[in-house]
């Protein structure tokens, strides 16, 4: 993977074709999959983490909060990150 479409940023993370040190996707959630669950539950490697899987994170208010919820949320059920959860 290019680190970024057309070796240079331009502001917009394209992240099919570029990677995570791009400096357009710094902070796109893809990337910060890379990180700890505590960050971002909504990442496939979290799911299952009982940190993540926790349903007292839930706000239940119509808005999935990638920083707080998790795909076992009603929120996030929709989520790109969790296409595919198992839950």
């Amino acid at each position: 993977m290019l680190l970024c479409k057309g070796a240079v940023p331009n502001g917009v993370c394209e992240h099919e074709v570029e990677g995570c040190e791009c400096p357009d996707c710094l902070g796109a959630l893809p990337c910060m999959c890379e990180d700890t669950c505590m960050i971002v539950c909504l990442c496939p490697a979290c799911w299952g983490d009982p940190w993540c899987e926790d349903p007292d994170w839930c706000w239940n208010d119509g808005i999935c909060q990638w920083d707080l919820e998790s795909c076992i949320c009603n929120d996030c059920l929709d989520a790109t990150l969790c296409v595919g959860y198992p839950g």
